[in-house]
């Protein structure tokens, strides 16, 4: 299981209280460091890449992939723009350094990066530094839980005024993510509570991970109101039928929803 993203509090201490160093001293180095051929890169393992902490010089020259999150603003230099970032499964930084002085990177933000370290070493900090070949702006469930399939089957049930829709069901390594859309045109409020989805005999609850900022349905859905969100589970098998239980309440007593029952095939 990936570890959750947590910055060691002393180790970023240290870090975010001095100004990013500059990825090279000099002119010769700075074109070396930014020079990405197409052929030739050694691309390293993504499962390797909890050494490089260890030594970043050792990996000198070396290329990876990563997704994860910007964890600082930008801090720019001439010719190039750098900043901190937390890779997806780890807890530490490393230094991603771009040769665009305009780069626009929000802290918090979503990116996937291809780059080559170039290790510096200064007073304060020996961490990995990256120059990017490439930087792409992306979202948690782009990166890091990429959909493998993908269902619309856009069932609808009614009960009393409250009709709810599934829109999507999206499958992923990781987790599976369901799309829901609530429309209230009752006399009284209403709100998700809970949704089991079962697959072969076996019941699964949601999960939640603060990370991926998923879009949420509201605590209360006030009448009048159509609202959206999206509700994850655990991994399921991408064929077979499914069946989705979702249970809605009322703040109107006397209204008895029973469970918004669904069956649907993921073949």
């Amino acid at each position: 299981m990936s570890e959750r993203r947590n910055p060691c509090e002393k180790h970023l201490t240290a870090l975010l209280g001095l100004v990013l160093v500059l990825l090279m001293t000099g002119c010769g180095e700075k074109s070396e460091a930014f020079s990405f051929p197409q052929e030739g890169r050694g691309y390293i393992d993504p499962a390797e890449f909890s050494r490089v902490y260890a030594d970043p010089a050792g990996y000198r020259g070396k290329y990876i992939k990563l997704a994860g999150r910007a964890i600082s603003t930008l801090d720019r230099h001439t010719g190039e723009s750098s900043f901190l970032f937390i890779p997806e499964g780890y807890s530490s930084p490393i230094a991603v350094h771009s040769a665009d002085p305009s780069l626009q990177i929000e802290e918090g933000e979503i990116l996937l990066v291809d780059g080559k370290f170039w290790s510096t070493k200064n007073a304060s900090a020996d961490l990995p530094h990256l120059a990017a070949a490439d930087l792409v702006h992306s979202t948690y469930k782009d990166a890091i839980r990429p959909t493998l399939k993908e269902v619309s089957p856009a069932l609808t049930r009614v009960q009393e005024g409250c009709s709810v829709t599934v829109e999507k069901v999206e499958l992923a390594k990781e987790e599976t993510r369901l799309y829901l859309r609530v429309q209230n045109t009752g006399g009284a409020s209403v709100s998700y509570q809970a949704g089991y989805p079962v697959q072969d005999g076996v019941q699964y609850a949601e999960t939640f991970n603060v990370e991926a900022r998923y879009e949420s349905l509201p605590g209360d859905i006030l009448p009048g109101v159509t609202a959206a969100g999206v509700v994850a589970f655990p991994a399921l098998k991408d064929s077979g039928a499914l069946q989705i239980n979702l249970q809605i309440l009322s703040e109107d007593y006397t209204a008895d929803f029973a469970p918004f029952a669904f069956s649907l095939s993921l073949f």
